[in-house]
């Protein structure tokens, strides 16, 4: 296994599957776990890692553009539009980001002390 590489993987996989969570909730889910059980399997935290960001940084960066679009910003400010509270979706995007983050971490030390011990 390379974390690099799997890292990748689960951030690509990820920002596919934080596009559909907004868009196709159902869908997006059944992607994650797709993702997240055989990575869970193989014991990759680069890859849940990756996923988890690559998923929570899709899902804020589509929230936060159309509530800017609502807001008027891309478009007319007579557009009539009101953006709707997105907290839950906000802090779920944040919160996995977050939570991806860490795990990336936790990846980067122990890939490094495998290797200082000499294990692959």
């Amino acid at each position: 296994m390379n974390p690099r590489r799997d890292w990748l993987a689960g951030c690509t996989v990820g920002a596919w599957t934080g596009f559909a969570l907004v868009y196709a909730p159902v869908v997006g889910a059944v992607l994650f776990v797709a993702f997240a059980v055989p990575a869970a399997i193989g014991r990759s935290l680069a890859a849940i890692g990756g996923l988890l960001v690559g998923s929570g940084a899709v899902m804020l960066l589509m929230i936060a553009l159309a509530n800017w679009n609502c807001a008027g910003l891309f478009a007319g400010n007579d557009s009539g539009c009101t953006p709707p509270d997105l907290t839950g979706w906000l802090v779920a995007g944040a919160a996995m980001a977050l939570l991806g983050g860490v795990l990336t971490v936790l990846a980067i030390v122990g890939s490094r002390r495998r290797a200082s011990a000499g294990r692959p």
